[in-house]
């Protein structure tokens, strides 16, 4: 979200190099991609199928279909999207749920 001149990715035309930089991209992924590409145009199904999180990348990818959610990316609500909330964990309430029982 820092490089915003660099989003939104086409998914079927960006090189490597591009296609790392997306979020929920890693590296066996974007070598999935690159073989499947070769054959056909990527859709955000043929990404969920591929084993792809299209809950955080679909912001910052174009597809062979229609991809609405890119044109949020200028929207200042987004990084609630993508960014997961941290939790601290306490030590006392595992304590605590392992002397109830409760899971």
């Amino acid at each position: 979200m820092r490089n915003r001149e660099f989003f939104p990715v086409d998914v079927n035309k960006a090189g490597k190099a591009a296609l790392l930089r997306v979020p929920g991209f890693g590296v066996r992924n974007v070598t999935r991609i690159l073989q499947v590409r070769r054959y056909r145009k990527l859709t955000l199904a043929d990404l969920a199928k591929l084993k792809i999180s299209v809950k955080k990348s679909q912001y910052f990818v174009v597809t062979a279909d229609s991809n609405p959610a890119t044109k949020q990316i200028d929207s200042p609500r987004l990084p609630d999207k993508v960014v997961v909330p941290h939790k601290q964990l306490s030590l006392f309430e595992a304590a605590e749920t392992a002397r109830s029982g409760e899971l």
